[in-house]
């Protein structure tokens, strides 16, 4: 886990956006995947990919009209693959940190369900759910999360403000938007799992230089989540 933080890989360019932008374009997309969610899927878990769907257009559609070289600000290495392999290692070990450190001790302090729990969701599951909640763990959701928290937001409140409060304040805002509006109550254990994963997505951001980092790392964690998921249905 340690490796890949200790060798440091060549920074990105400076962003051409300024935090707010990103985030106005962001909560836009949001409220649009939002309002569609509720015309068109009544399902939660389809309803967050298209949400997060619906975001992630909006964010492409504005850094192409208006920012086109923002694949250099947001890091992009020369050897996409070795990154990713290394990271997925660090996201992993990542999960069992979280897993072990925080998300279980809370849960039997809360008496909440524990890290890879879904909300109570069963076999007798449709396909298509299934379906969903493996796109939005382990393709949406990563990238969705990982384009806008690391890539857009934590590198222009870096250029603003410096290191420090970009990686505590864009690992609040990942926690944030993992908070369920239907159980604010039961989000504690999800929000708090967000928040350390965005500490350490950003730690990773900032020591490697790119975004395929954090998105390896990422859907590693996801992946686990979903397998320990499997394992209890």
């Amino acid at each position: 886990m340690a490796s890949i933080l200790r060798r440091p890989g060549p920074p990105p360019a400076a962003p051409t956006w300024r935090w707010w932008e990103a985030s106005g374009v962001f909560a836009a997309g949001y409220l649009a995947g939002d309002l569609l969610r509720a015309r068109l899927a009544p399902d939660r878990d389809l309803g967050i990919v298209l949400v997060e769907g619906t975001w992630t257009l909006f964010l492409l559609a504005w850094l192409r009209g208006f920012h086109r070289g923002w694949t250099r600000s947001v890091g992009w290495p020369a050897r996409p693959w070795p990154e990713a392999r290394e990271a997925a290692v660090f996201g992993a070990i990542l999960y069992g940190v979280i897993a072990l450190a925080v998300a279980l001790p809370l849960s039997r302090i809360l008496g909440a369900a524990g890290p890879g729990a879904g909300g109570g969701r069963t076999a007798e599951e449709s396909p298509a759910e299934v379906a969903a909640v493996l796109a939005s763990a382990l393709l949406v959701a990563p990238a969705a999360e990982e384009l806008f928290f690391r890539g857009l937001l934590y590198r222009a409140l870096r250029a603003r403000w410096g290191a420090v409060p970009a990686w505590v304040v864009s690992a609040l805002a990942f926690g944030l938007v993992h908070l369920s509006r239907e159980d604010p109550t039961g989000s504690v254990v999800p929000v708090t799992v967000a928040v350390c994963l965005g500490l350490g997505l950003a730690l990773l951001y900032e020591r490697r230089g790119n975004l395929v980092a954090p998105l390896a790392a990422h859907e590693a964690f996801n992946a686990i989540g979903v397998l320990v998921l499997l394992t209890r249905t």
